[in-house]
């Protein structure tokens, strides 16, 4: 990469190479490296670059495709899609890249692909090629790119000097405006900064990242319906962004609108047909709107494209039951478990569909049948645990429920012993099994109040009181305790009274 190839100082610069491969991810580091970037940072995935371009000013992305948790795909589009440094250069590295592939990403606003395995000298050539374009010498973006780096490093007086100089080189130019408007509104100029958007919308009455930046702010505030009519606006321009598509069908689902929660979920599928997000919304929207079937209809897709994946499932008998199709949501595990990869752990939902339904024998058969072929399944053990727990054979529940907390060690499973040994009267025991559940998860306030409760079994009415006050402060119902607070502070008072005298 010799110097008089290049336009930008290396030095300056901000280098991000995303790659879940370690070995991939060092090599592209050789290559960036050695020619004196000042800033190189490595992310295993594509969720760390989105950590990363949240308050980083970034010059140059090297992006895999193809990563667990968060895809390539989505890392450029939350780039091109984003009100401010939208055209930052990026650079794809792939194992794998069909023509469909090659079209999406150039369409997401890519700089430039290379295949693995690549010789450094090609990588070099496109990351010069990739930097001279974006620090080409032309002054209004020079401008913009300043601005905008400020706004990134949350520098925002900076920001709005950089961009009121910015304008004062083209006076309209939208992208400055919206970037103004969003730095006013982080300086607390919330109200100047929606009157700019809307002069900036009035003379660029097509610019969607306008009608973005507003509907971003009025979320912000709550202004829910005024978001909803600015994301509307926007995807009309630009219908072709998945995530904001879903973001809005979920929040037109919030506003029990799942009629155009719907629209917008199948605008989302025709550009990603697997988006598991859509397919889920369209599952919780049909049943919003009254259509069980169909509702299930979506949760069995994402079933077939995620054969392990519980949630679908639970959704579908959470609104079956809801609905009182009590037939269909049995019916619905009966036939999963047929054709399940992970039958104990549909066979586990069929239990606690048979539990609620205050089925507990049918429980018990199937929790039999995965107890023979996995006797330390802990979630059937559990199950079976809570059974025997409600028929009142506690000397049989004890060892279920203990062998579950040797097997899978949580707060809920501490807790399930303690109810237990409570109903066995055996207090100093469960008070150390609710040590542990706080232990593991300190501020659980049913843990809590289970505890206090102990507590007031033992007429230990101070640390009882305190924990009560404790369970509220956590989120527990203020007027669902104020007896057992009031009667508390009573035993006090009476307490101290026969005290002093």
């Amino acid at each position: 990469m010799a110097s008089h190839d290049r336009i930008f100082e290396p030095e300056n610069l901000t280098v991000v190479i995303v790659d879940d491969q370690d070995p991939i991810r060092k090599a592209i580091r050789r290559v960036v490296s050695q020619y004196g970037f000042g800033n190189v940072i490595e992310c295993f995935d594509g969720a760390e670059a989105l950590k990363i371009l949240k308050s980083t000013p970034v010059d140059l992305i090297i992006l895999d495709l193809y990563m667990r948790h968060v895809s390539g795909f989505e890392v450029l589009e939350h780039i091109s899609h984003r009100s401010v440094a939208n055209d930052i250069p990026v650079i794809v590295v792939t194992g794998e890249a069909s023509k469909e592939d090659i079209v999406k990403v150039a369409s997401l606003g890519a700089e430039d692909y290379l295949l693995k395995p690549f010789q450094a000298q090609d990588l070099e050539k496109k990351i010069v090629k990739a930097l001279n374009r974006y620090h080409a010498p032309i002054p209004l973006a020079q401008a913009i790119h300043a601005a905008e780096r400020f706004y990134t490093a949350a520098k925002y007086e900076e920001a709005l000097k950089a961009f009121d100089q910015t304008l004062e080189l083209e006076g309209q130019s939208p992208r400055a405006l919206v970037g103004r408007a969003l730095t006013l509104f982080k300086t607390k100029r919330s109200e100047e900064a929606i009157a700019s958007l809307h002069q900036c919308l009035q003379a660029n009455p097509r610019y969607h990242k306008a009608y973005r930046a507003l509907a971003d702010i009025l979320l912000e505030q709550r202004k829910l319906l005024e978001a909803v009519a600015a994301m509307e606006n926007e995807l009309k321009i630009n219908p072709k962004q998945v995530g904001r598509q879903i973001q809005l069908a979920k929040l037109l689902l919030k506003l029990k609108r799942p009629e155009a929660a719907i629209q917008h979920f199948r605008a989302a599928l025709r550009e990603a047909p697997k988006q598991i997000s859509a397919l889920m919304g369209l599952g919780h929207a049909f049943a919003a709107a009254g259509d069980l079937d169909k509702s299930i209809y979506y949760f069995r897709r994402v079933r077939r494209h995620n054969p392990t994946d519980i949630r679908p499932l639970e959704a579908a008998v959470q609104h079956a039951v809801a609905a009182g199709e009590l037939r269909k949501a049995e019916m619905l595990l009966k036939d999963i478990r047929k054709l399940s990869q992970d039958k104990h752990e549909v066979s586990v939902l069929l239990a606690m569909f048979y539990l609620q339904q205050q089925r507990d024998e049918e429980a018990l058969a199937v929790l039999k049948e995965i107890l023979a072929k996995d006797p330390n399944h802990p979630h059937a053990l559990r199950i079976s645990g809570t059974i025997l727990l409600k028929k009142g054979e506690y000397n049989d529940a004890l060892p279920v429920l203990q062998r579950v907390v040797e097997l899978l060690p949580t707060a809920e499973a501490y807790n399930n012993i303690s109810d237990l040994l409570i109903l066995m009267r055996r207090i100093p025991e469960s008070l150390d099994m609710l040590s542990l559940s706080l232990k593991m998860d300190p501020n659980n306030s049913n843990t809590i109040l289970r505890m206090a409760q102990v507590h007031v079994m033992t007429q230990q009415w101070l640390k009882a009181n305190f924990l009560f006050r404790r369970a509220v402060q956590l989120g527990a119902s203020r007027e669902s305790l104020v007896g057992d607070i009031s009667e508390c502070s009573q035993r006090l008072i009476a307490r101290r009274g026969r005290q002093s005298a």
